[in-house]
């Protein structure tokens, strides 16, 4: 199975996202994804310790994909993209 990070913003959406956990892991479990999810900090980066995961998805919006993606550069990560807007 391969690793993956539903890195989310919990203030997007409303909260919507982080009720719909449960739901989104089970979908990515579905097609062989070990999906963690992890609360966005934005005062560290999300990928400390997770830096051989095969696929990122990122929830929130503009400024939560901007943050993730400028992680992913500080690292020198080469990592696929999801998006959940």
């Amino acid at each position: 199975m391969k690793r993956a990070v539903l890195l989310y913003n919990p203030q997007a959406g409303k909260g919507e996202i982080e009720r719909n956990i449960p739901h989104i892991i089970r979908i990515f479990n579905d097609v062989e994804y070990d999906l963690t999810p992890i609360r966005l900090m934005f005062d560290r980066n999300p990928f400390d310790g997770w830096e051989d995961v095969d696929l990122a998805v990122v929830a929130g919006g503009d400024g939560t994909i901007n943050y993730v993606v400028n992680a992913l550069m500080t690292k020198g990560l080469s990592v696929a993209l999801a998006v959940i807007p």
